[in-house]
């Protein structure tokens, strides 16, 4: 709190020194034009005046230049982290090294609980009181500085804590950091980015969104995953796909190879990156805003065209991808549509997404997925796993 009270003095300081500058050089500009277009026969321009001019001018640019730059480029930075209790924090050595610099460095950090032996793995509580923290952080932080928030969260309490975010992005940065783990070859991929929306971008390539209906009778469930991750070694990436429930479509947004058909193929490992014209020769590289919508054109696209059926979502995904998912779920909306695209739309899976959505999260001890309540929109623990369960191949 004592650092927090310094950095605000010393913020107020700046501002003020700013202020006075742009005063005295207004002041000066008025001498200055007073001596160089005299009234009175005689009158002399003063070029000491003129040099104060300059100096108080550079000064008051310096100054703004100096204050813009820390409001913006080194503003508060966000630590969001919600982990299970054994996992490891690959980030941790660039999150201390991103601290330095900072005007501010806040933490919105909890623990996910245990796994339950069986049925619905509920921490919609969890995510809305973080959600509650952040929100109230940024509230009352000085709203002309920059905010950086750093995610290191499971995927679905990505794309949760997103749906429910309400930010100016014009001043608003995600950062990605490179997986630090031993075995990552890539410590070279972190990046910094901005959730504008660009339909451009949305055209890009190489990311694809395939689907595939089934053979078998309807059991009223759709299954939608997202590849967009690297293991690593140059290995292809094996589909991510659940088997403990049947599934009447799978919706799939991966880099599948040149020429191929189908869904349930192993795809190219992905390296979501901002620089323009990057070329990787093992990786599909693709933007944060072109895999933000792709995904959430899954989703969309699955929701509309199953209205009735319980949308199984399970995913790879950077950690601010998923948050900015959740972010364009929430307000790819419009006046004519809501968020399908499909003008006059009314379904109810449209306009309440998360009544329909159930995202799986996978437990690593039994090789299996977990069904996860995540949002308040879903339907109760008990309802969600005697419906599911029911399907249950």
């Amino acid at each position: 709190m004592a650092r927090r009270r310094t950095l605000a003095r010393n913020r107020w300081v700046l501002d003020r020194l700013v202020i006075v500058s742009g005063v005295l050089a207004v002041t000066l500009v008025a001498l200055v034009i007073e001596d160089a277009l005299p009234i009175a026969p005689g009158e002399r321009f003063d070029a000491r005046r003129g040099l104060a001019l300059l100096a108080a001018v550079l000064l008051a640019v310096g100054l703004g230049w100096w204050s813009a730059r820390l409001r913006g480029k080194d503003g508060t930075l966000y630590v969001i982290r919600y982990l299970e209790e054994w996992m490891d924090d690959w980030h941790q050595k660039e999150l201390i090294d991103d601290h330095k610099g900072r005007l501010d460095v806040r933490a919105i950090t909890r623990t996910a609980p245990a796994l339950p032996e069986d049925g619905v793995w509920d921490v919609t509580a969890d995510l809305e009181q973080m959600s509650r923290d952040l929100q109230m952080a940024m509230n009352d932080d000085d709203s002309s500085s920059g905010f950086h928030l750093a995610p290191n969260l499971l995927w679905m309490a990505g794309i949760s804590l997103g749906y429910q975010l309400y930010a100016d992005w014009d001043n608003v940065t995600l950062e990605e950091y490179a997986d630090r783990r031993d075995s990552s070859p890539h410590v070279d991929d972190s990046f910094t980015w901005r959730l504008t929306p660009n339909d451009d971008a949305a055209r890009g390539r190489p990311l694809t969104l395939r689907s595939q209906m089934a053979d078998h009778a309807p059991c009223g469930t759709v299954l939608v995953t997202f590849d967009l991750t690297d293991p690593g070694e140059g290995r292809l990436v094996h589909p991510t796909k659940p088997t403990q429930w049947c599934a009447d479509r799978w919706y799939r947004v991966a880099a599948f190879p040149e020429d191929s058909e189908g869904v349930d193929m192993p795809s190219r490992p992905v390296l979501v990156a901002t620089e323009k014209g990057r070329v990787d020769e093992q990786r599909a590289v693709t933007e944060p805003w072109t895999a933000t919508r792709v995904c959430v054109a899954a989703l969309r696209q699955a929701l509309h065209e199953n209205p009735d059926a319980t949308i199984l979502v399970a995913a790879r995904l950077p950690k601010s991808i998923s948050v900015a998912v959740g972010w364009w779920l929430m307000n790819c909306t419009r006046k004519h549509h809501p968020g399908c695209g499909i003008s006059g739309c009314r379904q109810e899976s449209c306009r309440h997404p998360w009544s329909r959505l159930v995202p799986l999260h996978f437990d690593g001890a039994t090789n299996t997925y977990r069904l996860t309540r995540v949002h308040r929109g879903q339907p109760h623990v008990g309802v969600l796993g005697s419906s599911l369960q029911e399907t249950a191949s």
